[in-house]
């Protein structure tokens, strides 16, 4: 168990990358069925990667701020084309 969070320690940034993309991808998925549901994913997986942006800034991991700001851009278009889409009752990949 200690080798385990060891892992977890040295490897957070990958971690809170592959957790908030998981998020992102459940929304983008769930939104194809049920728009409304779709949103709460992704307002979870950029919730995540905001909360990921600040971990990196205060632990100073600009390649993971990098990381999470990508990530924080997709889910943020995702959600504005969501919600543009969900209006209309059909939602696109």
């Amino acid at each position: 168990m200690n080798a385990l969070s060891d892992f977890t320690a040295q490897h957070w940034v990958i971690g809170g990358a592959v957790t908030a993309s998981l998020w992102l991808v459940a929304g983008k998925q769930s939104a194809r069925n049920n728009p409304s549901s779709g949103l709460f994913w992704l307002f979870i997986g950029v919730f995540i990667a905001l909360v990921h942006a600040a971990w990196c800034i205060r632990s100073k991991e600009w390649g993971g701020l990098a990381l999470a700001a990508t990530l924080i851009a997709f889910g943020c278009r995702e959600l504005i084309r969501v919600y543009r889409l969900r209006s209309v009752g059909e939602v696109t990949s």
